[in-house]
């Protein structure tokens, strides 16, 4: 039912996941607010993880990078908004990206976008079991119903495109298969 993202090869832990994806293998672009809107206008990228490295907001208004502009183009090219639980992790200022992450979340289901959040983590020890990883989307402000789409988005994408799961290599029931 879930499916997680990860930046390595080897060994990967299940932690509820009924798939485990290597990242390296989908059409995935990281952006920050300069370059996001160029992103979402060229329609070749599928997934965009949204990189948040603004230093502080502003009095009146978070500095993100989504905005409505970029969630209606998002929308409209059909491009899925990625957020990492390894940015998160890895970040020195965690309030600020939750408060980020809280307005995009918002952001995304006002206008209707795909969302998903993976771990992508760099080695096995980053990676989270599903049920951490739903909860903390829940303390977020994401709905149940929209933690569980938000986890299993990624089974969609490798199942809908073909040409986009060869060479994935995922890992079930502990047994490597390869799809190449």
């Amino acid at each position: 039912m879930y499916s997680d993202l990860v930046q390595f090869e080897g060994e990967k832990l299940e932690l509820g996941f009924d798939n485990v994806y290597n990242a390296k293998n989908l059409k995935i672009v990281e952006c920050d607010e300069f370059t996001l809107q160029q992103t979402l206008e060229n329609k070749k990228s599928e997934i965009i993880v949204i990189h948040e490295k603004s230093p502080k907001d502003h009095l009146h208004f978070r500095r993100t990078a989504l905005n409505q502009v970029t969630c209606k183009l998002a929308k409209k090219n059909k491009i899925i908004i990625a957020f990492s639980f390894d940015k998160i992790i890895n970040s020195r200022d965690k309030a600020l990206v939750f408060g980020r992450l809280m307005q995009n979340f918002k952001l995304c289901r006002k206008y209707k976008v795909k969302v998903l959040f993976a771990s992508f983590a760099r080695n096995k020890y980053g990676m989270r079991s599903s049920h951490d990883l739903l909860s903390l989307l829940q303390v977020l402000g994401m709905t149940a119903d929209e933690a569980n789409k938000a986890l299993s988005v990624v089974k969609e994408i490798v199942n809908k495109n073909p040409e986009v799961a060869k060479g994935v290599k995922i890992v079930k029931n502990g047994k490597n298969k390869n799809y190449c």
